[in-house]
């Protein structure tokens, strides 16, 4: 059944990761309750078919648009509670599609932040500490480059309360009298 609801519809990867997480639950409940072991590893087993397929499908985007992919992977995903499929994949601790070569290019984009990732960034990074001149030769990623850049949850959140304090104080502010 949950095979059949994840081929229909839109949002596959995120279906994918949702189902291994909700089989994860399921098995070690079933641990915890002294089920038969061979529900345990039923429940087992489908939780690897989908974490199976939620790596397949990863590939093969990459294959296909390795940029489309990153958006993928970070875009909010509205009928998951503005979840994104990189921290549904950590919420379901799904290690394999973590250690992808798209997720580690979106996670090592988060660590270095605004520097722009070349060749020798992190020596420069500790030449930098030993020789504090040095860190002129450090490149930045421009102001476009940085808006396309995924955020951490905390930004994000700070970038909603930004936006929802923006929106009360224009709510508040009275209109002024009409001068003729």
């Amino acid at each position: 059944m949950a095979l059949l609801m994840w081929q229909h519809g839109e949002e596959a990867l995120a279906k994918a990761l949702v189902a291994l997480k909700l089989y994860k639950a399921m098995a070690h409940e079933a641990a915890e309750d002294d089920l038969e072991t061979e529900v345990y590893d039923e429940l087992r087993g489908y939780g690897k078919e989908f974490e199976n397929i939620g790596v397949e499908l990863l590939d093969y985007c990459y294959r296909q648009d390795d940029d489309q992919t990153q958006q993928l992977l970070t875009s909010e995903l509205q009928n998951w509670s503005g979840q994104t499929c990189l921290s549904l994949a950590v919420t379901a601790n799904h290690r394999p599609l973590l250690a992808h070569p798209c997720s580690q290019i979106i996670l090592a984009d988060l660590w270095m932040g605004g520097l722009r990732t070349r060749k020798n960034t992190n020596l420069k990074v500790v030449m930098g500490l030993f020789c504090p001149l040095y860190i002129t030769r450090l490149e930045f990623k421009s102001r476009e480059e940085l808006q396309l850049m995924p955020q951490t949850q905390e930004e994000h959140l700070i970038a909603l309360e930004d936006e929802k304090e923006e929106s009360d104080s224009e709510q508040s502010t009275p209109a002024g009298p009409d001068v003729e």
